[in-house]
């Protein structure tokens, strides 16, 4: 009901994304083409930058420089571009100063005058390349020859597939997306068995049943969802902090088929089995998304 609600342009909206993901990686492998692959991408990290992707938006233009041919950066970025950043930045310093003379905020009232600088310095910039002389001429792809290059492209493609391989689901390429490789099958187009899937640590879940109502208010842990071993014992960790003056406090969980249910989640020894010693190497690499109830998985950081 609510998709029949929605303007008819929405319908489309899907099919535009799988165009804009696939589409510009191919071109961009043809000299002859690359120029069309570079404006498409650009427009559309600069577009998403005035809604919460100032930081990727300006990390995913950085890749694009290796399409760019060096004569067009040349031409591209005159003296005054510099003095044109320097004025920018200027003039949102000045507002924000006024702001906080007229205002009396501490924040200076502009809590964006930064998004805003990347916004404009980045199309300012792009517009100036693209204006330059050279614009048909391409960067050809060689293939990596030395260790050092293989053994990056191969760093790289690692991690792109460590969703499909078992291993984190939060902070790859994927974390955004609704894609779920936990379980025995996947909602991937095309590795629905997932084939590929040698590491069982998404499968390592917790899932939680029941929740304290200041758990639920605190919207720390959710009810039916599923939280992989290490992030649910990471969770208990932070808590000793945050949930010691409300305790103590119930919780029911369901692990490995078997049920574990206390009305003291921070002191009572059955939990002792979700807290373990991690790495610093498992801290900083193994990273996992919740769970959600639903069949789907919703966009969040």
């Amino acid at each position: 009901e609510d998709l029949a609600k929605l303007p008819k342009f929405m319908k489309y909206l899907p099919f535009l994304g799988l165009i804009v993901e696939i589409a510009p990686p191919i071109i961009l492998c043809f000299s002859r083409t690359q120029k069309w692959g570079v404006l498409l991408l650009v427009t559309l990290h600069w577009s998403l930058l005035p809604v919460g992707f100032a930081d990727f938006g300006s990390i995913a233009q950085s890749f694009l420089w290796l399409f760019v041919a060096p004569k067009r950066i040349i031409n591209a970025l005159p003296f005054h571009y510099y003095t044109d950043m320097a004025a920018c930045f200027l003039f949102f310093e000045v507002v924000a100063y006024i702001s906080i003379f007229v205002h009396g905020e501490d924040d200076g009232g502009l809590e964006n005058e930064e998004a805003a600088m990347v916004f404009l310095a980045y199309g300012i910039h792009w517009i100036s390349v693209m204006r330059a002389e050279g614009l048909d001429d391409g960067v050809s792809l060689k293939r990596p020859k030395s260790l050092l290059s293989l053994l990056a492209l191969g760093g790289f493609v690692f991690f792109a597939m460590n969703q499909y391989l078992g291993l984190r689901t939060s902070g790859t390429l994927t974390m955004f997306s609704n894609l779920r490789t936990e379980g025995a099958t996947s909602n991937h187009l095309l590795l629905r068995s997932n084939p590929i899937k040698f590491f069982g640590y998404q499968e390592d879940v917790v899932k939680v049943l029941e929740l304290d109502e200041v758990l639920i208010e605190e919207d720390i842990l959710g009810v039916d969802y599923y939280y992989q071993k290490l992030v649910f014992d990471r969770e208990l960790k932070r808590g000793r902090e945050r949930w010691e003056e409300d305790s103590p406090l119930r919780m029911k969980v369901e692990y490995q088929g078997q049920i574990y249910e206390t009305d003291d989640v921070l002191n009572d020894p059955s939990f002792e089995i979700f807290r373990q010693e991690e790495s610093w190497f498992s801290k900083k690499y193994f990273d996992f998304r919740d769970i959600q109830p639903t069949d789907y998985q919703d966009c969040e950081w």
